[in-house]
């Protein structure tokens, strides 16, 4: 017996963190909608629009300013999320349990971005170390690219019960788009999401 076609929403937390820092994972929100669709008797596509904001820290030095700076930003951006994933399904015998794996590609869309900055700026022409400390906070949308491809894998457990399915996903998303246009942050967001 094929499976059925289910339409539902999607709520959850997610950790982020940027290649160009590994130490940090920042914590964040993801909701939208799922649809998962029926390919073969243990296999379905399965495929979502979300919000998602991704929380990244981001450093780096400017050497093109004069005086030369060094960053470090706290950024905040609001991705529209696209996975398109194909989900293998494994009935455990005997429950109303199945476990699930995932794997696909995901397209996002930045909608918006913001950063808390604090800057140092260096004057390494006149062999001066002198430094001077700012803080600002910023529209990080100029400086964003808006578009992002990454890869999705994850696992899962899904539980049927008489008002529907419910489900709880473990997955991991690695992006491979730089997040600004700029050389002042280099860096793509890799996403562990909890839904």
């Amino acid at each position: 017996m094929l499976a059925q076609t289910y339409l539902g929403i999607r709520m959850g937390a997610q950790l982020t963190r940027s290649t160009s820092d590994v130490d940090h994972y920042k914590s964040s929100y993801q909701f939208g909608l799922t649809l998962e669709v029926p390919l073969g008797k243990y296999l379905q596509g399965q495929t979502e629009l979300l919000i998602g904001q991704r929380q990244l820290q981001l450093q780096g030095f400017d050497v093109d300013a004069t005086p030369t700076t060094f960053t470090t930003a706290n950024i905040d951006i609001t991705y529209l999320e696209w996975p398109l994933l194909l989900r293998l399904n494994i009935n455990l015998p005997g429950s109303p349990l199945e476990l699930h794996t995932l794997l696909g590609p995901q397209l996002a869309w930045a909608l918006n971005g913001n950063s808390r900055e604090e800057i140092y700026f260096f004057d390494v022409l006149n062999n001066t170390f002198n430094t001077e400390y700012r803080k600002i906070r910023a529209d990080f949308n100029k400086e964003l690219h808006r578009f992002d491809f990454g890869l999705a894998l994850g696992i899962g457990l899904s539980y049927r019960s008489a008002v529907g399915k419910l489900f709880t996903t473990y997955r991991f998303v690695t992006g491979y788009s730089e997040i600004n246009r700029r050389n002042r942050f280099q860096g793509s967001a890799s996403i562990v999401s909890i839904i």
